[in-house]
């Protein structure tokens, strides 16, 4: 039963630690079905600028029925805020 206890208390104070992202800051994902067995989908991220570079150059997309689809990242204008 100590065991137990003491294996429990580990495991809390493991998932207590603050967690935070280095960049990665919203993002969203949309879609629309062009046709009966076409979709189309956008992925949009927002990033911090101040970070360091730990982007990647292409996103997996899946599409639930075991089929995967690579994206490669297109950089936005860079009229937002900076953070």
């Amino acid at each position: 039963m100590k065991i137990n206890s003491t294996l429990s208390v580990l495991c809390l104070l493991l998932f207590a630690l603050p967690l935070s992202a280095t960049h990665n800051r919203a993002g969203e994902i949309t879609y629309r079905q062009i046709d009966a067995l076409t979709i189309e989908a956008t992925v949009v991220t927002y990033t911090k600028a101040s970070s360091v570079a730990a982007d990647r150059d292409t996103l997996t997309i899946e599409w639930g029925d075991g089929a995967f689809s690579k994206a490669p990242r297109v950089n936005g204008g860079g009229f937002g805020e900076l953070l």
